[in-house]
């Protein structure tokens, strides 16, 4: 069940806005032919509300402002809106901020914002490529698949 299985380099957005927030669980890179693929895998039967796009570099952390640099040419955030990445007891969902696969197109993640109902990472990828978004159940996960130098399937 795809949100949006088109190749693109505009902004993805679908806002949902029931609560209680959902809880991510975890955060994978993989490639394949033609796209390196990020998963982002969340509890229960439902995805939070998103919106993916290139933004400006560098990026900043929420709350402090500090400046992120990513490696690459380009930086793809992925915003979650009534999301967590913590339990209820402040404890760290997915226990790493920062992922460096050195894929051919995702070069590294890093986890930007849990709070207030809001988990942002960004993605540093080698050039500001198309990708596409996917919705997927059983798990319930958003994959993210970010196409390599000349293009995907």
């Amino acid at each position: 069940m795809a949100a949006d299985a088109a190749w693109t380099t505009s902004a993805v957005e679908k806002p949902r806005g029931e609560p209680p927030a959902v809880t991510l669980r975890s955060v994978r890179t993989g490639t394949h032919a033609g796209y390196d693929r990020t998963v982002f895998e969340f509890d229960g039967p439902r995805l939070p509300g998103y919106h993916l796009g290139y933004v400006k570099t560098p990026v900043q952390q929420c709350g402090s402002g500090d400046d992120v640099t990513l490696p690459g040419q380009a930086a793809l955030e992925v915003r979650f809106t009534l999301a967590r990445a913590h339990d209820d007891q402040g404890q760290a969902t997915v226990a790493q901020r920062t992922l460096k696969p050195a894929l051919p197109t995702v070069l590294a993640l890093e986890r930007l914002c849990d709070f207030e109902g809001e988990v942002t990472w960004a993605l540093g990828t080698a050039r500001r490529a198309p990708f596409r978004v996917l919705e997927l159940s059983n798990p319930t996960r958003l994959v993210l698949d970010v196409q390599h130098q000349g293009g995907g399937q």
